[in-house]
């Protein structure tokens, strides 16, 4: 299936020369190769770096490099790589969310919330970095009146979701707002 069409590309890549005249296209395609064979780290790397050298879309292959840092813990030069995506495209809020899950892992507080809420920002389509956020709030710092407007915004933007549905009447029973919760229980 999925994995064939996979190798099928790598050889028309190397048969083709292709790779030559497209790196972010080859990167992205030995990216998903990586995830089944951790060896292609490497050829990654070389086609990220040689979009980043001809500047087709050099904020993708950071962003390409730094998932496979994190992939393999190394948050230091993961976090190098996110920042230099963000440097060139400040607009999109993966950029920032995964900045901010790697500053979680390090243990940095104040950046994993400034880049989520960033990120959060960011999102005008999606509640899932708001949702994310309110969850981290909540969860790991214990801050329901902080995490409330997000896990809001995540259910105005996605009613249906049950899972935010149910957190945003959870941070609602928790300040002894149990009417509004119960109202959230009924949609």
């Amino acid at each position: 299936g999925f994995l064939s069409f996979l190798i099928a590309f790598d050889k028309y890549l190397n048969i083709s020369g292709a790779s030559d005249n497209n790196p972010i296209l080859t990167m992205h395609a030995y990216r998903l190769l990586y995830y089944f064979d951790k060896r292609n780290a490497k050829t990654v790397f070389k086609f990220a770096d040689k979009a980043i050298e001809m500047k087709v879309e050099p904020d993708k292959a950071h962003f390409a490099k730094a998932g496979i840092y994190k992939d393999s813990r190394e948050y230091e030069k993961a976090l190098k790589e996110y920042i230099a995506a963000i440097a060139l495209n400040p607009k999109k809020p993966d950029y920032y969310a995964r900045a901010a899950f790697v500053y979680g892992k390090i243990g940095d507080i104040s950046r994993e919330l400034a880049y989520l809420k960033k990120a959060a920002e960011l999102e005008t389509e999606y509640p899932l970095f708001s949702f994310r956020l309110g969850k981290i709030l909540m969860d790991k710092y214990g801050d329901i009146p902080q995490a409330l407007p997000y896990l809001k915004k995540a259910f105005e933007m996605e009613g249906d979701n049950v899972s935010y549905a149910y957190d945003y009447g959870f941070a609602l029973s928790q300040i002894s707002r149990c009417d509004d919760a119960m109202r959230i229980a009924d949609i």
